[in-house]
């Protein structure tokens, strides 16, 4: 198991794992909302200029 390889406690690879984990899933969630503001701010709100 890597945290006897790396001599770490299992609870503080667990937490960096969960860290990870949690931080993809929030950057995931948050982007498609904030890629439609971006793209209706850059095309000055007109949604037919994105298609």
């Amino acid at each position: 198991m890597e945290a006897h390889r790396l001599g770490a406690a299992p609870e503080v690879l667990a937490a960096g794992t969960l860290g990870i984990a949690v931080s993809t899933v929030v950057h995931g969630v948050t982007t498609a909302p904030g890629l439609a503001l971006y793209r209706r701010a850059a095309t000055g709100g007109t949604e037919e200029s994105v298609k």
